[in-house]
């Protein structure tokens, strides 16, 4: 009580005023009118060199004192509920929500931040002033971001018959075309990962284009041996992939040829040879 006496003068109502004119407001409660006072401005501890990056709707990096106006949406009750903006982690929240609205928001904020640390593909406007860096090559392999990023893709895949790989998306010229570059990625930095596999497999699924196994199947044989990926650890459930004909008789053929060349194999590549043997007619 001796806390909101303090404050008192910071709150929308008079207390004694609201004792007369309402009834059961002679009960006060402190700890939720507190939640209708100012929070204490942020300040950063003694020796402090770095703070918690904080982003707004469109991506831009929040100085740490901040102070955009209430109706901002940009204060929350998180870690740092003086703080405005959303961390990584936050978004990451936000995408899992049951929520639709906020699941959307969650992605377009991300994206907006992502975006900007790419800048235009030579230097990110965040390039020297994250630590570490936001998108480092390896970062996927870091434990916290492989399980915010599971949880955000099995959440995302839950219906995975609903993917359509053939569907415009505004800003993308040609899906295969960034497959082709996260195949790229794939071979340079993926150090066999379970997980970037898992991500690399879900368009191999027969109903897909054809064009985008031909890429991996065909063309790719370093991508082909570095998938490692166990059927346990797959985003899309193994069955999905066996359970209609390959349409394509050219990867019908690479399927043959890769198992008979030892390309891939049951030890190394346990997914992908279920599919292949299952998808070629081998035995």
């Amino acid at each position: 009580m001796e806390q909101l006496e303090r404050v008192k003068d910071q709150l929308p109502i008079d207390l004694a005023e609201a004792r007369r004119k309402w009834p059961h407001m002679d009960h006060v409660e402190p700890e939720k009118l507190l939640w209708m006072t100012q929070l204490p401005a942020p300040k950063v501890e003694h020796g402090q060199t770095g703070f918690v990056a904080r982003f707004d709707f469109e991506g831009a990096l929040l100085p740490f004192a901040a102070a955009p106006p209430a109706h901002s949406a940009l204060y929350h009750h998180g870690q740092e509920p003086g703080r405005a903006g959303y961390t990584v982690d936050e978004l990451f929240r936000l995408i899992r929500s049951a929520a639709q609205q906020q699941r959307v928001l969650g992605l377009q904020t991300l994206a907006n931040v992502l975006r900007k640390v790419a800048g235009d593909g030579q230097v990110g406007v965040y390039d020297g002033v994250l630590e570490p860096p936001l998108l480092g090559d390896d970062l996927f392999l870091d434990e916290a971001v492989q399980r915010a990023l599971r949880l955000a893709l099995g959440h995302v895949l839950r219906q995975p018959a609903r993917l359509d790989l053939t569907a415009e998306v505004p800003g993308l010229a040609s899906f295969a075309d960034l497959y082709g570059q996260l195949l790229d990625q794939f071979e340079a930095v993926s150090y066999g990962d379970a997980l970037f596999g898992a991500v690399v497999m879900v368009p191999l699924e027969p109903r897909h284009p054809s064009e985008l196994r031909r890429l991996v199947w065909s063309e790719r044989p370093h991508a082909l041996r570095a998938l490692t990926t166990r059927p346990d650890q797959m985003l899309v459930p193994l069955e999905q992939f066996v359970a209609s004909p390959e349409p394509d008789q050219v990867v019908r053929t690479a399927y043959r040829r890769a198992l008979d060349s030892g390309q891939v194999t049951a030890a190394r590549n346990p997914a992908l040879f279920r599919i292949a043997s299952a998808l070629s007619g081998a035995a």
